[in-house]
């Protein structure tokens, strides 16, 4: 029912705040997905996927390579830990301190050799 609410928010196009009172009562996590895939495509933002190490954790956040930031919202399965590899869609933000931000981060699968005989 609420997807045909933001079709039409989506084609009113930026009329002040209007998108947003146009979206109803949807979870929120739902409507911040949607407005964020909305708001990303009419932007051309550089964006990379790349697999790194997670360098530190923090209470809400945590950063991948000393240089990628994420926030534990973004995490998708399990929360990594400091030294795992974790694959990464990041976008780039050059009015932002931390100038590369996590969109998605995924724990990266062991490989344990099969010991089958």
């Amino acid at each position: 029912m609420w997807g045909n609410q933001f079709q039409s928010a989506s084609k009113s196009g930026s009329h002040g705040g209007q998108q947003q009172s146009l979206l109803g009562p949807g979870p929120p996590s739902m409507q911040q997905a949607l407005l964020q895939d909305h708001q990303q495509s009419g932007q051309s933002q550089k964006q990379r996927v790349f697999t790194g190490v997670v360098t530190s954790l923090h209470d809400y956040y945590g950063f991948i390579d000393e240089e990628v930031l994420f926030h534990l919202n973004v995490v998708k399965g399990r929360m990594p830990q400091v030294g795992e590899r974790v694959l990464v869609k990041a976008v780039y933000n050059s009015s932002h301190s931390v100038q590369w931000s996590a969109l998605k981060v995924q724990v990266q699968p062991t490989q344990n050799p099969s010991h089958m005989m």
